[in-house]
Formats: C-alpha cells, structure tokens, sequence
C-alpha cells in the first residue's frame, strides 16, 4: 500500500531506509519510543528487515524532494479483548519525524492522509491517540487534526525509570475522533475548496471575467462546439439554452465557470481521485448541465480531453487555477467517468 500527498510518500519501510531511520531513533523524542532506540546502523538494519513486512498499518513517511524517509506513522485495528468478534473499528496510531523536518507542516500532512485511509479504507469507526502532557507540538497536531481532548491521566504510564531506578510516570492525555466527525470535517472543507472564488463571483467577477473568459473566447469555444458536436441533441439544447443570452450573462457564466476551476487549482497537488475532487467535477457536471446542456459522462469525458489537450482552452483554465490545473481537472474527470 502507498499512500501519496502533496510533498510526502507514505509506504512500507524497506532495508535500504537503515540509515534514514537510524538518524531520528538514536536517540528518540519522546519516552514513549524509548524502546524503540537504535544502537547501530546493524540494528536498524535488522529492524528494517522485520518492519519490510508490514504492509498495512505501519508506513515509512517519505519527502518526494529528497527521497528520504523522514519518520513513520503506524496504527492497528484493536478489538475488546472479551469480545473476539467485536469488528476491531478502533485504532490508536503513533507517529514520529526526523527532528531536522519538524515545523513545515510534514506531519500534519502525514497524519491527516493516514487517518483518512483508515477512515475510509480500513473501517475505521474511531480513533484515538495518547500525548505526553509535556508533548504541545503533537497536541497540537491532534487538534489541527479536528481530534477532541478525552481527558488527562495522571501518572498513567511508564517508559523510563528516574535516576533512582523506580518508574517515572508519563501524565498522558487522550484525543480522538470519530469517523462522522472526520466526515463532516471533510465535508466543511469541500465546501470551501468549492467556492475558493466567492468574493470573485460578487464584485470582482466582472472585471475577472473581461480580461480572462470575454465573449470572444466565448464565440471561439461555440464554434468549436459547434465543428464537432453540432449535429447532436446536446449542441441543440446548448443553442436553446444560448438564445437570447446577454453578453455580459455570458460574461457572468464564465467567470462562475472559471471559479470551479480555481476550486481544481486550490487542489491540484492532491489526489484526482479525493472526494475534494470528485466533488468539484460533480459541481462542474451540473453547472454545464444547467447552463449549457445535459452533461452526460461521455460528453464530461471528451470535456476533460479538451480541457487538457493543449491551447487556449488549457491557457485560460490554468490561469485562473495554477500551471497544471487543467491536465488535474482532466484527471479528476477520468477518475469520475470510469
């Protein structure tokens, strides 16, 4: 299993990783991975050798710009041991960065990919994580997170012994969440990277619109509609749809166009598959369909094909998104079509 986001690689760990990981488990963070210490570059390699078979629930996290594994993020599913059939739907994952790479967001980015393959690929009800009380940045990475604080236990568990050989003990706290809060989360946050353009969309959508998307432009797509596709019932509905139509409503619909495609560029390093994605092609396929004509998936297929296929149509697309936003909308469309 791999997962990928952004900057980072999240995979199973590999012998060649020895030496990365012998550089942040030396000498380990936290009590909590005291035991986890390496000794040697020997030792890592034998603990690479055992880690390379865990394939779906302990990952090496990766930076794509070096190749270097800069921590690792583990989490099993746990069930009542009273009850072997309970459906092992709660897990409590650790995570642990190369001091060199903390503060620029990698764990957070790490995290939040993790725990939602868990919620979504390895049913996942609830999860929960324990945090040293003197731990502020993984506290506060469990917030970011949307995790709620439990409670503080106090003296609740021991990693290390003080200088005196009896057992120091940790005060711990406890965060979790669970997967309908992660949802609806997720949600919240679609609906923001949907409409990244609404200030646009009220006063400034006209002076957008007149620069980037005129009518010309407009008059320019028609007749590229109209060589390929005007013998067929959806280039006639977009004719009825288009009759009559103002210049400046003309104006208006392209901007709101080019405003889901600044919601593609928001996202355009993530996965074209994510629901973010998914979701703003499903808006995009309802706002031809309203305007324009009714967008089937074959229609929104050869669509993605023009949109990444090069010239004026791909220029103006990525000018509102980003460089890449087109060929990511494209991509975000096949994904949807399948």
């Amino acid at each position: 299993m791999i997962i990928e986001t952004e900057r980072l690689i999240l995979r199973p760990f590999r012998e060649s990783d020895a030496a990365d990981v012998l550089e942040y488990l030396a000498e380990p963070a936290v009590n909590c991975f005291a035991c986890m210490k390496l000794n040697s570059l020997e030792e890592a390699s034998e603990e690479m050798k055992r880690r390379s078979g865990e394939t779906e629930y302990y990952f090496a996290i990766v930076e794509k710009a070096s190749g270097r594994v800069i921590g690792e993020i583990d989490g099993y599913p746990e069930r009542d041991p009273h009850d072997p059939t309970s459906p092992g739907d709660t897990f409590s994952p650790c995570w642990m960065l190369n001091k060199a790479y903390q503060g620029k967001g990698f764990a957070y980015e790490a995290a939040h990919a993790f725990l939602d393959y868990l919620f979504k690929q390895k049913g996942a009800r609830r999860i929960y994580a324990y945090v040293e009380d003197y731990n502020l940045p993984s506290q506060r990475l469990c917030e970011r997170l949307g995790m709620r604080r439990e409670g503080l236990f106090m003296e609740f568990v021991s990693f290390v012994n003080n200088e005196d050989g009896s057992p120091h003990y940790e005060n711990t706290m406890q965060y979790a969440i669970l997967k309908k809060e992660w949802r609806s989360r997720e949600e919240a946050a679609i609906e923001e990277q949907i409409d990244p353009a609404r200030g646009i969309r009220t006063a400034g959508v006209n002076a957008m619109t007149s620069e980037a998307f005129d009518t010309k432009k407009m008059d320019e797509y028609a007749a590229q509609a109209k060589a390929s596709w005007g013998d067929t019932e959806a280039y006639r509905e977009y004719e009825r749809k288009s009759e009559g139509r103002s210049e400046e409503e003309n104006r208006l619909l392209g901007g709101q166009m080019m405003a889901i495609f600044a919601g593609f560029g928001a996202i355009r390093g993530s996965d074209p598959a994510s629901d973010a994605a998914q979701a703003l092609v499903r808006k995009l396929q309802g706002f031809i369909s309203e305007h324009y004509y009714t967008c089937t998936k074959d229609i929104l297929r050869g669509l993605g094909q023009m949109y990444a296929g090069g010239g004026d149509m791909t220029a103006n697309i990525d000018r509102f998104g980003g460089e890449g936003t087109a060929e990511f909308a494209a991509a975000a469309i096949r994904s949807y079509c399948r």
